[in-house]
C-alpha cells in the first residue's frame, strides 16, 4: 500500500509543483468518516505532507461537509475547492452519466479496457471535466490503486 500512496503522493506533488510554494489544499469525499475511503484519502494525505516536508498539507472534508458533490465539483472549478474523491456531478452536463452507466464491462481486464488509461470512458471523462475546469487525474490515481477496490496493474 505504501508504493501505492507514495505513487498517488508523487502524483499530486507534479500537478502542483509550478506553485512550488507550501500549499494547505482542501480535498473534500462523500463517505463518512472512519470509512475505508476516508482512512485511504488521510494516507494519502500523509504521504503528500512527508514527500513535500510539510510544504503540502491536504485538510480532509469528510462526509460531504463542504456540500453535496455537484456543489463540490462546481466549487473545483472556479478554484475554491482543490480536490474530491465523489461521483461525478451531472448538473452541470448531463453525458457525465456514461461514468457510471451500467454493463459496460463484465470483468476486471474490460473495466481496466474502458475505465483506464486510454479508455473510451475515461478519456470522454477527462474531456468533460476539463470543460468545466477540473482536472480528473490525481483523485483518479488514488480511486484505481485503492487496496480495497483493487490494485491497478
Amino acid at each position: 500500500m505504501k508504493h501505492y500512496l507514495f505513487t498517488a503522493a508523487t502524483a499530486a506533488l507534479m500537478a502542483f509543483a509550478p506553485t512550488a510554494e507550501a500549499r494547505d489544499l482542501k480535498l473534500s469525499h462523500v463517505r463518512p468518516q472512519d470509512t475505508t475511503i476516508d482512512v485511504e484519502v488521510r494516507a494519502f494525505a500523509a504521504a503528500v505532507a512527508a514527500a513535500t516536508s510539510d510544504k503540502v498539507k491536504i485538510e480532509i472534508f469528510p462526509a460531504s461537509a463542504l456540500g453535496d458533490y455537484t456543489t463540490v465539483q462546481e466549487r473545483i472549478s472556479v478554484g475554491a475547492i482543490d480536490m474530491a474523491v465523489q461521483p461525478a456531478g451531472t448538473a452541470a452536463d448531463r453525458r457525465m452519466q456514461i461514468a457510471s452507466f451500467p454493463y459496460l464491462a463484465e470483468n476486471w481486464a474490460q473495466a481496466r479496457a474502458v475505465y483506464g488509461p486510454g479508455g473510451a470512458v475515461r478519456e470522454a471523462m477527462v474531456e468533460l471535466y476539463a470543460a468545466q475546469g477540473c482536472v480528473s487525474d490525481v483523485v483518479e490515481i488514488l480511486w484505481w490503486r485503492s487496496p480495497s477496490i483493487g490494485i491497478w496493474p
